[in-house]
């Protein structure tokens, strides 16, 4: 599913016409906007309420929350699986199709500090993949080095949205370290790691291809989606 209201705000708000607290335009109107139909809109909306990142007020209209308590968000988005209101699958989707867009907008700022964090938790992973019970630390470390880049993220709204969606698919992401094959599990880290190359090439200036980002983002997810639950 497109996420063309996710887009929409992001665009607004880095123009300044929306924050915090703003005012959405009706539903009929974003589907004038947005060229999609009133039915789009409104699972669009339904979603974006389920996450608290947008809230209804009766007789007035959505608004963007105002501020975001994430943990509470997060219990809510696993209560919601777990019951079978949304499925992991569409978070999982929802969430690569943002991190696709990352390098598109200049939405990231890469420290040096990241990088090196990043490099820890990959050298971790590469180091007890291979072993038995090391489940719990290749789950770890592969949630540190996607929250690492999460931090380099000049967006408050796009870093908390990631932070909301990764933490809520962490259990499901850790089935792959648990029941996967070294050959799969190396496959994964091998992406890891390309991601980082073109990180660091970044950092360093570097012009990088969009389409070379959006490519890993599509390789990384297809690989470790195996685990996922539909």
């Amino acid at each position: 599913m497109e996420t063309k209201i996710i887009d929409y705000i992001v665009i607004e708000f880095k123009k300044g016409n929306l924050t915090l607290g703003s005012k959405l335009p009706t539903e009929r109107e974003l589907s004038k906007i947005l060229n999609i139909s009133i039915n789009e809109v409104k699972m669009e909306l339904k979603f974006l309420k389920n996450l608290k990142i947008i809230e209804a007020v009766q007789g007035s209209g959505n608004y963007i929350t105002n501020s975001l308590n994430l943990d509470n968000i997060i219990e809510l988005m696993d209560f919601m699986i777990n019951i079978g209101l949304i499925k992991v699958s569409y978070v999982y989707d929802f969430r690569k199709i943002i991190e696709k867009q990352l390098f598109d907008n200049n939405d990231i700022q890469i420290t040096e500090e990241c990088i090196t964090n990043m490099e820890f938790a990959l050298n971790e992973m590469k180091i007890y993949y291979k072993f038995k019970d090391a489940e719990e630390i290749l789950i770890k470390n592969d949630f540190k080095f996607h929250t690492e880049l999460i931090k380099c993220l000049t967006n408050p709204l796009i870093s908390n949205l990631i932070y909301i969606l990764s933490s809520t698919i962490k259990n499901s992401i850790g089935e792959f370290w648990k029941k996967s094959n070294d050959d799969s599990k190396h496959q994964l880290i091998d992406i890891h790691e390309k991601i980082l190359k073109l990180i660091v090439k970044y950092y360093n200036k570097q012009k990088i291809s969009q389409e070379d980002w959006k490519e890993l983002i599509e390789l990384h997810y297809k690989k470790a989606s195996i685990s996922i639950k539909q």
